[in-house]
């Protein structure tokens, strides 16, 4: 049982975890630096998901000695961007109701001044701005949940096309070959 073979979930739940981390140190980090949200460096944040994605897939296929089809790496990629997302969401949530409730209130500053700016009736801009300040939390959470997961499900494409390494029939494993009692003049 110490050969026993790691899960796809596993291996997806704990690179999510460890990406998790890392996306809250780098949130933090930009907050720190006051870097605004356009900004270029949330690239950063999109290069770290995809670089996570590519490490799971490698991962799984090295627990699967080497070889891996393009669906279970594709599943395996898949399932981080979903554990990833959920995460997200639940931090993303957190951060702007409980941890950082001033980052959500710079936001919705910031989206007011923008319907200004495009010229909106004040009307208008109330409308939006109550829906915002009862459901944007939630919505934004929402948001980075199904779009980690979008984002993930094509970077999972692309991985497993780099990744994928079937077995010929020629790969045999060796334990197998060499516990083989097959009798050739039976």
């Amino acid at each position: 049982m110490a050969d026993q073979v790691k899960s796809p979930t596993s291996v997806a739940t704990k690179w999510a975890l460890i990406y998790t981390l890392f996306s809250v140190i780098l949130t933090y980090a930009f907050d720190a630096m006051g870097l605004a949200q356009e900004s270029p460096v949330r690239y950063l944040s999109m290069a770290l998901l995809i670089a996570f994605i590519l490490l799971t897939q490698k991962e799984y296929r090295d627990v699967q000695g080497g070889f891996i089809t393009f669906g279970k790496a594709f599943s395996v990629g898949f399932r981080f961007a979903v554990f990833a997302g959920l995460l997200g969401a639940l931090f993303v949530f957190l951060y702007t109701k409980v941890l950082a409730p001033d980052v959500f209130a710079r936001s919705l500053d910031k989206a007011e001044s923008d319907m200004i700016e495009k010229g909106m009736t004040d009307e208008q801009v109330e409308t939006a701005m109550n829906i915002t300040r009862n459901y944007g939390q939630i919505i934004g959470a929402f948001f980075a949940a199904i779009g980690t997961a979008v984002i993930g499900a094509i970077v999972s494409l692309i991985g497993a096309a780099i990744f994928k390494k079937e077995r010929s029939p020629y790969d045999f494993d060796d334990a197998v070959v060499a516990t083989d009692k097959i009798d050739p003049t039976a």
